[in-house]
């Protein structure tokens, strides 16, 4: 009976063509050529293998896009977009917010920033808050904000400025939607301020009583100077051209190390009293922190501001005793609309 042929492996072909016998478990002889056969192959068969997962990498390709791209968590704009600040005086815009998706964890407190930029993109002003309530998908917010050039600091030069705007906790930004450009990371122009340059002939003349000690620098661009008040003092106002309103922040200051603070016999916490002849009014200030004040002032006004603090600090180097800090002092005449008449020449940029 002949004998069945060998297995393949067994097999090899002939130096002419022909299949040929090799012994049992024998190695089959490589060679570079074939090696360099099997290598090509196998080369090619990866290619052909990527070919058909090129779709796959694509839509991949385009998730990873998407996913880098920031989803905004709310449509924010102001009204009007172009306004006249004078020093030293103030304007009013409004902020409206529409919040379209959750924020997640906030670390500290939800806080606004915004920033007044001149021509070169520096930072010159800035009037940060927090965000007013809580932050409710599909719950408008809107309020107004005032921004200001306090007569306790430098005027701006005159130009145009751009009016920025962002939304963040103590470790990051949200992405937001808005009609203006983005100018920085998550940070947003939403308006142009229009500087025309010192108007003196329009603010009240000031005079302050000598218990004032010298204006000093602040400590950031929101805050450009402050005024110490000694045991109590005055402001006297007059010359203004036209009715308006003399707004500034009183700082009643906590204690610190070193510093004293003694109250007037009967008191049991820190208190002023802000005493106007220019509206007749009396407002009472109580407990530590920044507060705000508003006084009615009539055009032509000959009047007064009395400052009356219940206590009297004292520290190391204080020079004496002193009260209370005043902070961003600045007029808001009557009937002036915040908005840049349309049209008006554009004064030359700030250099």
């Amino acid at each position: 009976m002949p004998l069945p042929p060998p297995p393949r492996s067994d097999r090899r072909r002939t130096t002419d063509g022909r299949r040929g016998k090799v012994a049992p478990g024998a190695a089959r002889r490589s060679t570079p050529v074939r090696r360099a056969v099997r290598r090509a192959g196998s080369a090619r068969r990866v290619l052909r293998g990527l070919a058909r997962l090129a779709p796959a990498f694509a839509a991949l390709a385009l998730v990873a896009a998407c996913a880098d791209e920031p989803v905004p968590v709310g449509r924010v704009a102001v009204e009007p977009e172009m306004l006249t600040l004078p020093y030293p005086g103030s304007t009013e815009t409004e902020i409206a917010w529409q919040p379209i998706a959750p924020l997640g964890a906030v670390r500290g407190e939800l806080r606004v920033f915004v920033h007044l930029l001149d021509a070169e993109g520096e930072l010159v002003r800035t009037f940060d808050h927090l965000f007013p309530g809580d932050w409710e998908v599909g719950k408008p917010t809107a309020y107004p904000l005032e921004l200001y050039q306090s007569t306790l600091g430098e005027p701006l030069p005159a130009g145009d400025y751009r009016l920025t705007l962002g939304l963040h906790d103590a470790d990051r930004r949200w992405p937001l939607q808005t009609t203006g450009a983005e100018v920085d990371g998550r940070e947003y122009q939403l308006a142009t301020i229009r500087v025309p340059g010192p108007e003196p002939a329009g603010f009240p003349r000031l005079a302050f009583s000598e218990t004032w000690l010298a204006s000093e620098r602040g400590a950031d661009r929101q805050i450009l100077g402050r005024r110490w008040l000694g045991p109590e003092g005055s402001i006297r106002v007059t010359g203004a051209g036209t009715a308006g309103r003399l707004s500034f922040v009183v700082v009643v200051p906590e204690l610190s190390e070193n510093m004293e603070r003694t109250l007037e016999e009967g008191e049991i916490g820190p208190s002023l009293r802000v005493a106007s002849t220019c509206d007749a009014s009396e407002t009472m200030v109580t407990g530590t922190g920044s507060h705000r004040v508003d006084l009615s002032v009539p055009a032509d006004a000959e009047c007064g501001i009395l400052f009356d603090p219940n206590y009297r600090l004292t520290w190391p180097g204080s020079r004496g005793e002193r009260s209370v800090l005043l902070e961003n002092l600045y007029w808001r005449a009557a009937g002036v609309s915040a908005a840049a008449p349309a049209g008006a020449a554009s004064p030359a940029a700030p250099g």
